[in-house]
Protein backbone atom coordinates (compact mmCIF):
# COMPACT_ATOMS: atom_id res chain seq x y z
CA UNK A 1 0.00 0.00 0.00
CA UNK A 2 1.29 3.43 -0.89
CA UNK A 3 2.06 6.04 1.73
CA UNK A 4 -0.12 9.13 1.36
CA UNK A 5 1.15 12.67 1.38
CA UNK A 6 -0.81 15.12 3.53
CA UNK A 7 -4.00 16.33 1.89
CA UNK A 8 -3.42 19.58 0.06
CA UNK A 9 0.05 18.63 -1.17
CA UNK A 10 0.25 18.09 -4.92
CA UNK A 11 1.94 14.85 -5.87
CA UNK A 12 4.85 15.19 -8.28
CA UNK A 13 4.36 18.81 -9.25
CA UNK A 14 5.18 19.74 -12.86
CA UNK A 15 8.81 20.75 -13.41
CA UNK A 16 7.84 24.31 -14.35
CA UNK A 17 5.75 24.87 -11.20
CA UNK A 18 6.39 28.32 -9.82
CA UNK A 19 7.76 29.56 -13.14
CA UNK A 20 4.84 31.93 -13.71
CA UNK A 21 1.26 31.53 -14.82
CA UNK A 22 -0.56 31.90 -18.09
CA UNK A 23 -3.46 34.24 -18.72
CA UNK A 24 -5.80 31.38 -17.84
CA UNK A 25 -4.86 31.35 -14.15
CA UNK A 26 -3.78 34.98 -13.78
CA UNK A 27 -5.95 36.47 -11.01
CA UNK A 28 -8.53 38.83 -12.45
CA UNK A 29 -7.43 41.67 -10.19
CA UNK A 30 -3.87 41.31 -11.48
CA UNK A 31 -5.09 41.31 -15.08
CA UNK A 32 -7.18 44.40 -14.33
CA UNK A 33 -4.10 46.19 -13.01
CA UNK A 34 -2.18 45.33 -16.18
CA UNK A 35 -4.70 46.22 -18.89
CA UNK A 36 -7.51 48.08 -17.13
CA UNK A 37 -11.14 47.13 -16.68
CA UNK A 38 -12.13 47.25 -20.35
CA UNK A 39 -8.98 45.38 -21.34
CA UNK A 40 -9.58 42.62 -18.78
CA UNK A 41 -13.12 42.12 -20.07
CA UNK A 42 -11.84 41.98 -23.64
CA UNK A 43 -9.18 39.41 -22.77
CA UNK A 44 -11.71 37.15 -21.10
CA UNK A 45 -14.19 37.46 -23.96
CA UNK A 46 -11.51 35.76 -26.03
CA UNK A 47 -10.42 33.21 -23.43
CA UNK A 48 -14.00 32.25 -22.55
CA UNK A 49 -14.56 31.35 -26.20
CA UNK A 50 -11.35 29.37 -26.55
CA UNK A 51 -9.54 32.09 -28.51
CA UNK A 52 -6.05 33.35 -27.78
CA UNK A 53 -6.09 37.14 -27.18
CA UNK A 54 -2.56 37.34 -28.60
CA UNK A 55 -3.92 36.21 -31.97
CA UNK A 56 -6.48 39.01 -32.17
CA UNK A 57 -5.76 41.76 -34.65
CA UNK A 58 -4.16 44.84 -33.11
CA UNK A 59 -6.86 47.29 -32.10
CA UNK A 60 -9.69 44.79 -32.58
CA UNK A 61 -9.57 43.79 -28.92
CA UNK A 62 -9.40 47.30 -27.52
CA UNK A 63 -5.88 46.76 -26.16
CA UNK A 64 -3.12 49.26 -26.74
CA UNK A 65 0.53 48.47 -27.38
CA UNK A 66 1.46 48.80 -23.69
CA UNK A 67 -1.31 46.42 -22.62
CA UNK A 68 -0.30 43.88 -25.25
CA UNK A 69 3.30 44.07 -24.05
CA UNK A 70 2.15 43.39 -20.48
CA UNK A 71 0.20 40.33 -21.61
CA UNK A 72 3.18 39.04 -23.58
CA UNK A 73 5.03 38.46 -20.30
CA UNK A 74 2.57 35.66 -19.50
CA UNK A 75 2.40 32.31 -21.25
CA UNK A 76 -0.08 32.26 -24.09
CA UNK A 77 -2.96 29.85 -23.36
CA UNK A 78 -2.35 28.23 -26.75
CA UNK A 79 1.14 27.23 -25.61
CA UNK A 80 0.22 25.69 -22.25
CA UNK A 81 -1.13 22.44 -23.67
CA UNK A 82 -1.86 22.39 -27.41
CA UNK A 83 -4.09 19.67 -28.84
CA UNK A 84 -1.97 17.12 -30.72
CA UNK A 85 -4.62 14.53 -31.50
CA UNK A 86 -8.40 14.32 -31.70
CA UNK A 87 -10.57 11.21 -31.81
CA UNK A 88 -14.29 11.36 -32.64
CA UNK A 89 -16.81 8.61 -31.99
CA UNK A 90 -20.00 7.81 -33.85
CA UNK A 91 -22.17 9.56 -31.24
CA UNK A 92 -20.28 12.87 -31.51
CA UNK A 93 -18.04 12.48 -28.46
CA UNK A 94 -14.64 14.15 -28.98
CA UNK A 95 -11.55 12.98 -27.14
CA UNK A 96 -8.64 15.43 -27.19
CA UNK A 97 -5.01 14.62 -26.41
CA UNK A 98 -3.05 17.65 -25.18
CA UNK A 99 0.74 17.84 -25.00
CA UNK A 100 2.18 19.54 -21.94
CA UNK A 101 5.31 21.67 -21.90
CA UNK A 102 7.52 18.83 -20.63
CA UNK A 103 6.31 16.38 -23.27
CA UNK A 104 3.76 14.52 -21.14
CA UNK A 105 0.27 14.17 -22.56
CA UNK A 106 -3.18 14.23 -21.01
CA UNK A 107 -6.72 13.58 -22.22
CA UNK A 108 -9.96 15.49 -22.00
CA UNK A 109 -13.32 14.44 -23.46
CA UNK A 110 -16.01 16.74 -24.87
CA UNK A 111 -19.47 15.16 -24.75
CA UNK A 112 -22.17 16.95 -26.74
CA UNK A 113 -25.83 15.95 -26.28
CA UNK A 114 -26.90 12.89 -28.21
CA UNK A 115 -27.44 13.87 -31.85
CA UNK A 116 -30.93 13.89 -33.31
CA UNK A 117 -30.34 11.79 -36.40
CA UNK A 118 -33.78 12.51 -37.84
CA UNK A 119 -33.24 16.22 -37.34
CA UNK A 120 -29.97 16.43 -39.24
CA UNK A 121 -27.52 15.38 -36.56
CA UNK A 122 -27.95 18.25 -34.08
CA UNK A 123 -29.52 17.96 -30.65
CA UNK A 124 -33.21 18.85 -30.87
CA UNK A 125 -33.49 20.56 -27.49
CA UNK A 126 -32.59 24.25 -27.77
CA UNK A 127 -31.40 24.14 -24.15
CA UNK A 128 -29.01 21.26 -24.84
CA UNK A 129 -25.55 21.70 -23.37
CA UNK A 130 -22.19 19.97 -23.78
CA UNK A 131 -20.15 18.44 -20.96
CA UNK A 132 -16.37 18.22 -20.59
CA UNK A 133 -14.59 15.46 -18.69
CA UNK A 134 -11.46 17.05 -17.18
CA UNK A 135 -8.20 15.40 -16.06
CA UNK A 136 -6.23 16.44 -12.99
CA UNK A 137 -3.10 14.26 -13.37
CA UNK A 138 -1.08 12.38 -15.95
CA UNK A 139 -1.95 8.84 -14.94
CA UNK A 140 -3.17 7.95 -11.46
CA UNK A 141 -1.74 6.25 -8.39
CA UNK A 142 -5.02 4.90 -7.00
CA UNK A 143 -4.85 1.76 -9.14
CA UNK A 144 -8.59 1.02 -9.35
CA UNK A 145 -8.64 -2.49 -10.80
CA UNK A 146 -11.28 -1.76 -13.45
CA UNK A 147 -9.85 1.55 -14.71
CA UNK A 148 -7.57 1.90 -17.75
CA UNK A 149 -5.90 4.99 -16.27
CA UNK A 150 -5.17 2.98 -13.13
CA UNK A 151 -2.90 0.68 -15.15
CA UNK A 152 -0.56 3.59 -15.99
CA UNK A 153 0.69 4.52 -12.57
CA UNK A 154 1.16 8.19 -11.75
CA UNK A 155 3.51 10.28 -13.88
CA UNK A 156 2.81 13.66 -12.31
CA UNK A 157 0.10 16.10 -11.27
CA UNK A 158 -1.12 18.90 -13.51
CA UNK A 159 -0.82 22.52 -12.50
CA UNK A 160 -3.75 24.93 -12.55
CA UNK A 161 -2.91 26.21 -16.04
CA UNK A 162 -2.84 22.67 -17.44
CA UNK A 163 -6.26 21.92 -15.97
CA UNK A 164 -7.71 25.14 -17.38
CA UNK A 165 -6.06 24.55 -20.77
CA UNK A 166 -8.37 21.57 -21.28
CA UNK A 167 -11.42 23.80 -20.84
CA UNK A 168 -9.90 26.46 -23.10
CA UNK A 169 -9.29 23.89 -25.87
CA UNK A 170 -12.77 22.39 -25.56
CA UNK A 171 -14.46 25.79 -25.59
CA UNK A 172 -12.57 26.62 -28.77
CA UNK A 173 -13.63 23.35 -30.41
CA UNK A 174 -17.26 23.86 -29.42
CA UNK A 175 -17.21 27.41 -30.82
CA UNK A 176 -15.56 26.44 -34.11
CA UNK A 177 -17.89 23.53 -34.79
CA UNK A 178 -21.05 25.21 -33.48
CA UNK A 179 -21.63 22.50 -30.88
CA UNK A 180 -24.11 23.07 -28.06
CA UNK A 181 -22.56 25.41 -25.48
CA UNK A 182 -20.07 23.88 -23.05
CA UNK A 183 -21.57 24.59 -19.64
CA UNK A 184 -20.99 21.41 -17.60
CA UNK A 185 -17.65 20.16 -16.26
CA UNK A 186 -16.86 16.88 -14.52
CA UNK A 187 -13.47 16.15 -12.97
CA UNK A 188 -13.70 12.48 -13.91
CA UNK A 189 -10.81 12.17 -16.34
CA UNK A 190 -7.26 10.97 -15.71
CA UNK A 191 -6.05 11.28 -12.13
CA UNK A 192 -7.42 11.65 -8.61
CA UNK A 193 -8.39 15.25 -7.76
CA UNK A 194 -7.79 14.67 -4.03
CA UNK A 195 -4.14 13.93 -4.83
CA UNK A 196 -3.82 17.36 -6.48
CA UNK A 197 -5.95 19.64 -4.33
CA UNK A 198 -4.03 22.93 -4.83
CA UNK A 199 -4.27 22.82 -8.63
CA UNK A 200 -7.87 21.62 -8.63
CA UNK A 201 -8.96 24.29 -6.17
CA UNK A 202 -7.08 26.93 -8.17
CA UNK A 203 -8.82 25.80 -11.34
CA UNK A 204 -12.22 25.86 -9.62
CA UNK A 205 -11.65 29.48 -8.61
CA UNK A 206 -11.11 30.48 -12.25
CA UNK A 207 -13.86 28.26 -13.63
CA UNK A 208 -16.60 29.57 -11.32
CA UNK A 209 -15.53 33.23 -11.38
CA UNK A 210 -18.25 35.10 -13.31
CA UNK A 211 -15.62 37.47 -14.71
CA UNK A 212 -13.54 34.60 -16.08
CA UNK A 213 -14.91 31.25 -17.31
CA UNK A 214 -18.24 31.84 -15.58
CA UNK A 215 -19.39 28.25 -14.98
CA UNK A 216 -22.12 27.77 -12.40
CA UNK A 217 -20.69 25.96 -9.33
CA UNK A 218 -23.60 23.54 -9.58
CA UNK A 219 -22.49 22.65 -13.12
CA UNK A 220 -18.96 21.70 -12.00
CA UNK A 221 -18.64 18.25 -10.43
CA UNK A 222 -15.47 16.98 -8.75
CA UNK A 223 -15.25 13.21 -8.42
CA UNK A 224 -13.02 11.48 -5.91
CA UNK A 225 -12.31 7.92 -4.86
CA UNK A 226 -11.55 9.50 -1.45
CA UNK A 227 -8.05 8.27 -0.57
CA UNK A 228 -8.72 9.45 3.00
CA UNK A 229 -11.68 10.79 4.95
CA UNK A 230 -10.23 14.31 4.71
CA UNK A 231 -10.49 14.32 0.91
CA UNK A 232 -14.09 15.53 0.79
CA UNK A 233 -13.54 18.62 2.92
CA UNK A 234 -10.34 19.50 1.06
CA UNK A 235 -12.00 19.38 -2.35
CA UNK A 236 -15.01 21.38 -1.14
CA UNK A 237 -12.74 24.02 0.38
CA UNK A 238 -14.12 23.57 3.90
CA UNK A 239 -12.24 25.92 6.21
CA UNK A 240 -10.73 28.03 3.42
CA UNK A 241 -10.93 31.80 3.75
CA UNK A 242 -12.70 33.53 0.85
CA UNK A 243 -13.23 30.18 -0.85
CA UNK A 244 -15.20 30.09 -4.11
CA UNK A 245 -18.63 28.41 -3.94
CA UNK A 246 -18.22 24.66 -3.48
CA UNK A 247 -18.56 22.46 -6.55
CA UNK A 248 -20.90 19.52 -6.82
CA UNK A 249 -19.34 16.39 -5.33
CA UNK A 250 -19.23 12.81 -6.57
CA UNK A 251 -17.87 9.84 -4.63
CA UNK A 252 -16.51 6.85 -6.55
CA UNK A 253 -17.63 4.19 -4.10
CA UNK A 254 -18.12 0.99 -6.18
CA UNK A 255 -18.73 -1.21 -3.13
CA UNK A 256 -20.13 -0.71 0.36
CA UNK A 257 -18.43 -3.82 1.72
CA UNK A 258 -14.95 -3.01 3.02
CA UNK A 259 -13.20 -6.13 1.74
CA UNK A 260 -14.73 -5.89 -1.73
CA UNK A 261 -13.91 -2.19 -2.01
CA UNK A 262 -10.33 -2.91 -0.97
CA UNK A 263 -10.09 -5.39 -3.83
CA UNK A 264 -11.41 -2.84 -6.32
CA UNK A 265 -9.55 0.19 -4.89
CA UNK A 266 -6.37 -1.34 -3.42
CA UNK A 267 -4.79 1.96 -2.38
CA UNK A 268 -7.71 2.97 -0.15
CA UNK A 269 -6.45 3.78 3.34
CA UNK A 270 -9.69 4.34 5.27
CA UNK A 271 -12.59 1.90 5.47
CA UNK A 272 -15.88 2.91 3.79
CA UNK A 273 -17.47 3.72 7.16
CA UNK A 274 -14.63 6.10 8.07
CA UNK A 275 -14.86 7.74 4.65
CA UNK A 276 -18.60 8.12 5.11
CA UNK A 277 -18.02 9.86 8.43
CA UNK A 278 -15.63 12.34 6.80
CA UNK A 279 -18.10 12.89 3.97
CA UNK A 280 -21.00 13.60 6.32
CA UNK A 281 -18.87 16.06 8.29
CA UNK A 282 -17.95 17.91 5.09
CA UNK A 283 -21.57 18.02 3.94
CA UNK A 284 -22.70 19.33 7.33
CA UNK A 285 -20.39 22.32 6.86
CA UNK A 286 -22.28 23.37 3.71
CA UNK A 287 -25.55 25.31 3.54
CA UNK A 288 -28.49 22.85 3.38
CA UNK A 289 -29.27 23.64 -0.26
CA UNK A 290 -25.70 22.70 -1.23
CA UNK A 291 -25.77 19.29 0.46
CA UNK A 292 -25.95 17.07 -2.58
CA UNK A 293 -23.93 14.05 -3.63
CA UNK A 294 -23.57 11.73 -6.59
CA UNK A 295 -22.40 8.22 -5.70
CA UNK A 296 -20.64 6.58 -8.63
CA UNK A 297 -20.91 2.82 -8.75
CA UNK A 298 -19.25 0.89 -11.58
CA UNK A 299 -21.20 -2.33 -12.09
CA UNK A 300 -18.91 -5.30 -12.73
CA UNK A 301 -20.53 -8.51 -13.90
CA UNK A 302 -20.51 -11.15 -11.17
CA UNK A 303 -18.48 -8.95 -8.81
CA UNK A 304 -20.62 -6.18 -7.31
CA UNK A 305 -23.87 -6.33 -9.31
CA UNK A 306 -25.93 -8.70 -7.16
CA UNK A 307 -29.02 -7.95 -5.09
CA UNK A 308 -27.04 -8.49 -1.89
CA UNK A 309 -24.62 -5.72 -2.93
CA UNK A 310 -27.59 -3.47 -3.75
CA UNK A 311 -29.02 -4.03 -0.27
CA UNK A 312 -25.63 -3.28 1.32
CA UNK A 313 -25.34 -0.09 -0.69
CA UNK A 314 -28.83 1.12 0.26
CA UNK A 315 -28.17 0.53 3.96
CA UNK A 316 -24.72 2.12 3.75
CA UNK A 317 -26.11 5.33 2.26
CA UNK A 318 -28.76 6.00 4.93
CA UNK A 319 -26.49 8.25 7.06
CA UNK A 320 -25.39 10.14 3.93
CA UNK A 321 -29.00 10.71 2.90
CA UNK A 322 -29.69 12.05 6.38
CA UNK A 323 -26.70 14.40 6.09
CA UNK A 324 -27.98 15.69 2.73
CA UNK A 325 -31.58 16.14 3.82
CA UNK A 326 -32.95 19.61 3.15
CA UNK A 327 -36.53 20.25 4.33
CA UNK A 328 -36.76 23.09 1.83
CA UNK A 329 -35.99 20.89 -1.18
CA UNK A 330 -39.08 21.03 -3.38
CA UNK A 331 -38.45 17.65 -5.01
CA UNK A 332 -38.43 15.91 -1.60
CA UNK A 333 -35.56 13.77 -2.85
CA UNK A 334 -32.78 12.84 -0.49
CA UNK A 335 -30.07 14.82 -2.27
CA UNK A 336 -28.07 11.61 -2.90
CA UNK A 337 -28.11 10.16 -6.42
CA UNK A 338 -26.56 6.77 -7.14
CA UNK A 339 -25.22 6.76 -10.69
CA UNK A 340 -24.80 3.19 -11.92
CA UNK A 341 -22.06 2.85 -14.54
CA UNK A 342 -22.09 -0.47 -16.41
CA UNK A 343 -18.50 -1.52 -17.00
CA UNK A 344 -17.22 -0.61 -20.46
CA UNK A 345 -15.19 -3.54 -21.78
CA UNK A 346 -14.68 -2.02 -25.24
CA UNK A 347 -11.52 -0.57 -26.72
CA UNK A 348 -8.02 -1.91 -27.09
CA UNK A 349 -4.78 -1.68 -25.15
CA UNK A 350 -5.33 -1.40 -21.41
CA UNK A 351 -9.09 -1.84 -21.81
CA UNK A 352 -8.53 -5.16 -23.57
CA UNK A 353 -6.32 -6.34 -20.71
CA UNK A 354 -8.93 -5.32 -18.17
CA UNK A 355 -11.65 -7.08 -20.17
CA UNK A 356 -9.94 -10.35 -19.34
CA UNK A 357 -10.41 -9.53 -15.65
CA UNK A 358 -13.91 -8.02 -15.63
CA UNK A 359 -16.98 -8.09 -17.81
CA UNK A 360 -19.99 -5.91 -18.38
CA UNK A 361 -23.08 -7.04 -16.43
CA UNK A 362 -26.14 -8.18 -18.33
CA UNK A 363 -28.99 -5.74 -18.80
CA UNK A 364 -31.12 -8.02 -16.64
CA UNK A 365 -28.61 -7.64 -13.80
CA UNK A 366 -28.43 -3.86 -14.29
CA UNK A 367 -32.22 -3.52 -14.26
CA UNK A 368 -32.53 -5.75 -11.19
CA UNK A 369 -29.87 -3.78 -9.29
CA UNK A 370 -31.57 -0.48 -10.11
CA UNK A 371 -35.01 -1.83 -9.20
CA UNK A 372 -33.77 -3.12 -5.83
CA UNK A 373 -32.28 0.26 -4.95
CA UNK A 374 -35.55 1.96 -5.87
CA UNK A 375 -37.42 -0.50 -3.67
CA UNK A 376 -35.14 0.60 -0.84
CA UNK A 377 -36.00 4.25 -1.49
CA UNK A 378 -32.70 5.17 -3.16
CA UNK A 379 -32.66 7.76 -5.96
CA UNK A 380 -30.80 5.97 -8.75
CA UNK A 381 -30.01 6.30 -12.44
CA UNK A 382 -28.01 4.35 -15.03
CA UNK A 383 -25.42 6.37 -16.90
CA UNK A 384 -26.01 6.45 -20.64
CA UNK A 385 -22.98 5.08 -22.42
CA UNK A 386 -21.20 7.64 -24.60
CA UNK A 387 -18.11 7.30 -26.74
CA UNK A 388 -18.28 3.51 -26.67
CA UNK A 389 -16.18 3.14 -29.82
CA UNK A 390 -12.56 2.00 -29.83
CA UNK A 391 -10.24 4.32 -27.86
CA UNK A 392 -13.16 5.52 -25.74
CA UNK A 393 -11.99 4.39 -22.31
CA UNK A 394 -10.11 6.99 -20.27
CA UNK A 395 -6.39 6.63 -20.97
CA UNK A 396 -6.80 4.79 -24.27
CA UNK A 397 -5.78 7.66 -26.54
CA UNK A 398 -2.73 8.25 -24.34
CA UNK A 399 -1.87 4.54 -24.46
CA UNK A 400 -1.80 4.57 -28.26
CA UNK A 401 0.98 7.16 -28.36
CA UNK A 402 4.54 5.95 -29.06
CA UNK A 403 6.16 4.47 -25.96
CA UNK A 404 9.00 7.00 -26.11
CA UNK A 405 6.55 9.86 -25.50
CA UNK A 406 5.02 8.39 -22.38
CA UNK A 407 8.06 8.75 -20.10
CA UNK A 408 8.07 6.56 -17.00
CA UNK A 409 5.79 6.67 -13.96
CA UNK A 410 7.27 7.82 -10.69
CA UNK A 411 8.94 5.16 -8.59
CA UNK A 412 6.44 3.38 -6.39
CA UNK A 413 3.48 4.92 -8.19
CA UNK A 414 2.50 1.99 -10.41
Amino acid sequence: MLALLPLGCALLAPPHAGAGCSLLSLPYERLHSLVGGAGAKSVWRHLRSGRDPAAAAAGADGLGAAARASLAAHTSPSHVAPVVREHSTSDGTRKLLLRLRDGHEVETVLIPPRPDVAGGGRARNARARSTLCVSSQVGCRQGCRFCATGTMGLFRSLDTDEVLAQVFAARGLAEREALPPLSNLVFMGMGEPADNVPAVRGALAALTDRRRFGFSPRAVTVSTVAPTAAAFGALLGIGEEEAPPPPALAWSLHAADASLRRRLVPTAVDEPEALREGLCAALAALPPRRRRLVVEYVLLGGVNDGLAEADELAAFLRPVEAACFDPGRASRRTGVLVNLIPYNDGGGGAAARLAARYERPTWAAIDAFQARLRQRGVWVSVRAQRGADDSSACGQLWAQQPQARRHQPAAGMV
